[in-house]
């Protein structure tokens, strides 16, 4: 009966931990929803701005904003490559965060071997815990609690983007997330945030209509005001996509992850019953054969 006791006692503490992993599912279920309803409202948007600087590339370069660089400017840029690294603050949610955390170590190293200096900045604590332990320079980070992030919550980030650039401390800067494809599916995905790439598909899929309606275009009150607003809020928009997409897909992986762990309680409970079966009949069948054996001593 002690076997008995034990069996009880874990079915007992994995009953509990069942509970736990099904709210946590629900809960994950319910931010899932919510980072989705705020992904679908911003794409459209992000959408309409891809295709207005797509449209204006050629006054883009005409006018020499900051933002476009010559390539004979990249050559004399200084070698510092600046990523910024989209985590989250929490875990439970499988390898979603080690594998962005590997991907931002890999990208270093290789920057490292070309001979650049690769300068990091952090959105969510698991990436800035798992890079800062590692010796990597970190200049920034950002906790990110919402699943459904909104502009405000990402002000400071696209500031210590944009003072990064416009100091000279870096001309190359990258962000590294997690591309949202579906419930089940998510991959690391890094694009370019500065200086503006127009090989880039969202722009090059514009740049036939721009050359047919180049010469179209009035500015009011000018181009540079007028570049000066769009070009700012396209990489907000950029880097506010790119968080978006990575809670969606933590929330996804983690309700996936939770659902997981309840149907694997469910299993073991199951298999522990059984064991706890198979010990009770065997307790029992002990304890007839006792009281067989003692019935046959007393006839003899």
């Amino acid at each position: 009966m002690k076997q008995a006791k034990e069996i009880k006692r874990k079915i007992k503490s994995i009953i509990s931990i069942q509970h736990i992993t099904r709210a946590m599912k629900m809960v994950s279920a319910a931010k899932f929803k919510r980072a989705q309803v705020r992904l679908t409202g911003i794409s459209a948007y992000f959408k309409r701005i891809k295709e207005m600087i797509a449209e204006m590339a050629a006054y883009l370069s005409e006018h020499k904003h900051p933002f476009v660089m010559s390539e004979a400017e990249k050559a004399e840029a200084p070698r510092v490559k600046c990523l910024v690294v989209v985590t989250g603050d929490k875990g439970l949610c499988g390898s979603f965060n080690i594998n962005i955390c590997k991907e931002a170590e890999y990208i270093a190293k290789s920057a490292k071997i070309e001979g650049y200096e690769t300068l990091i900045i952090t959105v969510g604590t698991k990436g800035y815990d798992y890079l800062k332990k590692r010796g990597y320079k970190v200049i920034f980070n950002v906790p990110l609690n919402k699943p459904d992030p909104k502009f405000d919550d990402i002000e400071a980030v696209v500031d210590e983007v944009l003072r990064v650039y416009d100091s000279g401390t870096s001309k190359d800067i990258h962000v590294l997330y997690t591309h949202y494809v579906s419930t089940i599916t998510y991959k690391i995905a890094i694009e370019k945030i500065l200086p503006l790439d127009f090989n880039r598909k969202e722009f090059a899929s514009a740049g036939a209509a721009a050359s047919s309606v180049a010469n179209d275009f009035k500015f009011e009150p000018n181009a540079s005001d007028i570049l000066n607003y769009l070009l700012p809020r396209y990489i907000k928009m950029l880097l506010f996509d790119a968080i978006v997409e990575s809670s969606c897909s933590e929330q996804g992986t983690r309700m996936i992850t939770m659902g997981s762990a309840t149907d694997k309680a469910s299993e073991i409970i199951g298999e522990l019953t059984l064991i706890l079966n198979r010990a009770r009949q065997e307790s029992i069948t002990a304890e007839i054969l006792d009281i067989v054996g003692g019935v046959n001593a007393l006839k003899k």
